[in-house]
């Protein structure tokens, strides 16, 4: 709508597991009519009013489509695109699926995967309420030592 090229790029330095990608826009080519603002009607004190006084293109917003869910592809594996005619690059070249050049060799939920395959994974809540526990425990024991050395000292004075 905005430019007659998009092209979105992983930079080779990037893990494959990061989010970091950067978004090449090229020909920047706005709709007849559109003024560039940034006014945002969705953070507008009164909504309607900021949209009503908004003419032609510049009455659409464009959504914004999060991608991704936890039942999605993992972060850290690489897939070749299934659609076999994608545009020619900015440089003419093909599409071509290239394997990982390094691949995580040890994650850093390596550890919890395992222990979750074990069934051993325990929820953080019972760990604190252990901890909490074993706290509340020692404290007594040493409210009780101090209370009976005072008792003890008592007893002796008189």
């Amino acid at each position: 709508m905005f430019f007659k090229e998009v092209y979105c790029a992983k930079p080779k330095s990037s893990r494959q597991s990061s989010c970091e990608a950067f978004v090449v826009c090229r020909g920047y080519s706005p709709p007849e009519g559109y003024k560039p603002t940034l006014e945002n009607p969705m953070f507008a004190p009164n909504y309607d009013e900021a949209v009503n006084s908004l003419c032609g293109i510049n009455r659409v917003i464009v959504p914004f489509v999060a991608c991704g869910d936890l039942g999605g592809f993992d972060s850290d594996g690489s897939y070749p695109l299934s659609t076999p005619t994608i545009p020619c690059g900015p440089l003419g070249s093909e599409y071509v699926f290239r394997e990982v050049v390094q691949p995580p060799t040890d994650p850093s939920y390596k550890e919890s995967v395992m222990i979750k395959k074990m069934d051993r994974l325990v929820v953080a809540e019972s760990i604190i309420e252990k901890v909490v526990h074993q706290f509340l425990i020692r404290s007594v024991v040493i409210v009780l030592v101090i209370s009976i050395a005072k008792f003890g000292e008592n007893i002796t004075a008189k």
